[in-house]
């Protein structure tokens, strides 16, 4: 298996005593260990040293997803400040490791009583009614069946579970679904190819010199993630035909957390080299690891899967708006997300 790092340039952000964040290489007597983490945490395994502790089969609580991605969102008043193009991406990856990847709806007002039911909570049956002529219309246009209500309805259960599997079919049908911006939903991939097709994703997105993919780690047990291949089953006892999952997409809602995120990677379209900018406070935590005494992979990597990377937030808010977001969703201990408008408490508990 080729080493997905092993010809990758390895940065991360560094930040000066006035705020201002640079893109710079990583610490050269880091690199080695480095990449036998990246590598690790990739390829979803557990081998580091070839002893009795070393699990070189894959971790089936934890996936890797990756998302590819464009930098844009900024605030009037951070474009109109002058920058160096490499200055410029590092102030945009300040904010998103503390900020991470959310659905388009956070980037309004997810509070208001016209917002979708996902949000507000309110009678699911109208919305289901509405999502499901839109669902058929897309059916019946390529012969794929169509979804009897009734029948929905025994396959899937209560409303609620209804409305939001025809909710993620809906943000799957691209464009036509009127509602699109008010998705809280993000897509990713997976597997073998999931690099080639993010990159692929990301190239379409960003026409300039480069192009950026997520990497995050994704708990699969967690009741925040969907493959979209778990819902030909349902498809199938409703008789229904959908697209091959040829990108082997999962579907995230509400947001990739920041301290899922281990890092991006910024291909160069033109050269097609690449380099990976560590999320800055897991190389904060490797750093620190590294130049212990008591530094042990096995450790390091499990806190890493198991509870995420310790991100510093307390500038938020500002980063989250510096980004485009007005709304945000936040992750507790009861792997539960509540979400508010950004300078406020959360005052909605979603599903």
């Amino acid at each position: 298996m080729s080493e997905i790092f092993r010809k990758t340039s390895l940065k991360t952000i560094t930040f000066s005593i006035s705020g201002g964040a640079r893109l710079e290489n990583v610490e050269s007597i880091l690199i080695s260990k480095l990449n036998i983490i990246l590598n690790n945490l990739y390829y979803n395994r557990r081998k580091y040293y070839n002893k009795s502790e070393d699990k070189n089969e894959e971790n089936e609580s934890v996936e890797r997803v990756l998302r590819g991605f464009k930098l844009d969102c900024f605030e009037d008043e951070f474009e109109s400040v002058h920058y160096g193009e490499c200055d410029k991406i590092a102030e945009f990856f300040k904010r998103f490791f503390v900020v991470g990847a959310k659905g388009n709806a956070y980037r309004d007002n997810i509070t208001r009583d016209d917002n979708i039911a996902y949000f507000t909570n309110r009678e699911y049956k109208t919305e289901i009614h509405r999502l499901l002529d839109l669902i058929n219309s897309v059916l019946e246009k390529n012969d794929f069946g169509k979804i009897d209500y009734d029948k929905l309805r025994d396959v899937i259960g209560e409303e609620s579970k209804m409305y939001e599997f025809l909710l993620i079919l809906a943000h799957n049908v691209g464009n036509k679904w009127e509602n699109k911006s008010k998705s809280p939903f993000l897509s990713t991939t997976y597997g073998r190819d999931a690099f080639k097709t993010a990159l692929k994703f990301a190239q379409h997105k960003n026409k300039g010199k480069y192009s950026y993919i997520i990497f995050a780690i994704s708990n699969d047990k967690s009741k925040h993630g969907f493959k979209t291949v778990d819902f030909d089953q349902y498809l199938r006892r409703l008789n229904v035909e959908w697209y091959d999952d040829i990108h082997s997409e999962k579907i995230i809602k509400d947001a990739i957390f920041p301290h899922h995120i281990i890092g991006v990677f910024q291909v160069d379209n033109y050269s097609k080299s690449k380099s990976f900018i560590i999320n800055p406070y897991l190389y904060r935590m490797i750093e620190t690891a590294v130049k212990s005494k008591c530094f042990n992979y096995y450790k390091l990597h499990d806190y890493i899967c198991n509870y995420g990377i310790q991100v510093e937030q307390s500038d938020f808010a500002q980063f989250a708006s510096a980004l485009g977001y007005k709304s945000y969703g936040l992750l507790n201990e009861e792997n539960e997300v509540h979400a508010g408008l950004i300078g406020e408490n959360v005052s909605l508990h979603l599903r």
